[in-house]
């Protein structure tokens, strides 16, 4: 007969299986299953900059509030503020790469996978947000 000490130890061991194996957890077949608490795909200000400088088709979005894009943005960004991303983001095109961005990232992080669960399938966040912009000495605007 099996002890109840063994009996709880097999339950945790297979539920410990599932959780592990499960594409739910960062195993993600397609960007389509992410969620914001999963990794969402990135791209580095040094990449941005190639884009930006070939004119590529893609589009640049700020999820920061009104006032922080006011006081400094990416050229040519679009402002959709976080919160209000859900009633817009049907504006959105879907045939081009959407690069998100924020403060620092995790704001972006979050619109990401918002974006990806949504069906828009080239959406990307840029790593670190407008403050590695700033850092590596590239060009903001402000209003």
């Amino acid at each position: 007969m099996i002890s109840r000490h063994s009996l709880f130890l097999n339950i945790l061991f297979m539920a410990f299986c599932l959780m592990a194996f499960s594409p739910h957890q960062g195993w993600a077949s397609d960007a389509s299953q992410m969620t914001a608490q999963e990794t969402v795909p990135a791209i580095t200000v040094q990449s941005l900059q190639k884009v930006v400088g070939e004119k590529s088709s893609f589009l640049l979005l700020d999820v920061r509030q009104p006032e922080e894009y006011a006081e400094s943005h990416i050229e040519g960004a679009t402002l959709i503020p976080l919160g209000q991303l859900p009633d817009q983001y049907l504006g959105l095109p879907k045939d081009k790469t959407l690069v998100v961005y924020c403060r620092s990232g995790k704001r972006s992080d979050k619109a990401t996978a918002f974006l990806l669960d949504h069906g828009y399938k080239n959406a990307v966040t840029l790593s670190g947000g407008i403050n590695a912009w700033i850092e590596s000495k590239n060009r903001v605007v402000s209003n």
